[in-house]
């Protein structure tokens, strides 16, 4: 049994699909780990590949167990500097170029959308000679959270102007798929066994890069048959509720994000949210995003990059409240919105 979809854009992964960079950083993270505590074993460790900073650092921070704090230690680990040692045209994957290449024929859009850093992802993509290949390019520091969250793939969507469903993305870690999936895309999953990944929720498997081009129609927006599965690890796994982001602005990319799912709200609200989210953003400076927690509550969420000592902490929360207190009324109404036509709530009668 198959579904028909149509394939309008093609995002890759970077970490372990394009450079198989994974094992490298593994390697030195093992080193890093046993100087802390002989007895870390690198299962331990490879539950850290793919996820957010924080999420794998906290990872090594209970497998080292010496006391230190997961920040303390990204940051000694930092210092070392390993990712200006590391050589990323040794660990290039060259037929992601070619396959590139032939995409572009097609006529299909290709994005990268990796987890890493936007300094890194640029460097490698220079060194790799990538860069005028893809159209957009995506890092998850963009956002309050990587993956599995999905928002950087609905982002990533959003950008190209294709429906998510009309999506191919090409993954390998457990993460990444989970948020691939759980953006609504096609998935094909690079193998990889070192690392004890979960490649059930995937469409199809893959053993090389390549492998993608006999299986994407001859052209963009052609019908792609994709294999109906019978409940993945992931559908049969309950995954806990995620908030949901309305909108968002960021004074490192100087751009503002709004969720499409939200497109059917009044132009004039719509513009209010972006004149609040980028006149903070460039009073404050750091990431704003405006998220509906499970419940349907609507909070202001805020980060900033290690290091940016310009961020105004002090003036971010100051100037919450004041937009907590000043645009009650919007705020209120847009909480009820969510939840009658997202969570399916009544409206209670007088």
């Amino acid at each position: 049994m198959s579904d028909n979809k149509k394939i309008r854009a093609v995002i890759f992964d970077m970490d372990g699909v394009i450079v198989d960079s994974e094992f490298v950083y593994m390697q030195y993270l093992l080193q890093f780990a046993r100087e802390k505590n002989p007895q870390v074993t690198m299962e331990q460790l490879n539950p850290m590949v793919g996820l957010s900073r924080k999420d794998s650092w906290e990872i090594m921070a209970k497998a080292v167990d010496n006391g230190e704090t997961w920040e303390e230690l990204r940051d000694e680990f930092s210092a070392l500097d390993i990712y200006s040692q590391v050589d990323y045209k040794k660990i290039f994957r060259p037929e992601a170029y070619t396959t590139v290449q032939e995409l572009k024929k097609r006529g299909y859009p290709v994005a990268l959308a990796s987890s890493t850093g936007p300094k890194l992802i640029a460097r490698i993509v220079e060194e790799t000679g990538m860069r005028p290949l893809f159209d957009l390019i995506v890092s998850g520091k963009q956002f309050r959270q990587s993956k599995p969250n999905p928002e950087i793939y609905h982002y990533t969507a959003k950008t190209l102007r294709v429906p998510e469903e009309e999506c191919f993305v090409i993954e390998d870690s457990t993460v990444g798929i989970q948020a691939a999936s759980r953006a609504g895309m096609v998935i094909a999953a690079l193998k990889d066994d070192r690392f004890g990944f979960d490649q059930s929720p995937a469409d199809f498997h893959i053993e090389s890069i390549a492998d993608i081009l006999k299986i994407l129609p001859s052209g963009c927006g052609m019908e792609l048959a994709v294999p109906k599965k019978a409940g993945t690890q992931e559908e049969r796994t309950p995954v806990e509720k995620e908030p949901v982001v309305l909108c968002g602005a960021s004074s490192y990319e100087q751009k503002y994000y709004f969720n499409e799912q939200f497109r059917a709200l009044p132009e004039e609200i719509k513009k209010e949210l972006q004149i609040m989210c980028v006149l903070f953003t460039e009073d404050v400076g750091g990431i704003l995003t405006l998220e509906f927690e499970p419940d349907g509550t609507l909070e202001f969420k805020v980060q900033a990059d290690d290091g940016d000592y310009l961020f105004d902490e002090i003036g971010s929360g100051l100037k919450i409240r004041r937009y907590q207190r000043e645009k009650r009324e919007l705020l209120e109404a847009l909480e009820l919105y969510y939840r009658v036509v997202f969570l399916g709530e009544r409206m209670e009668k007088e």
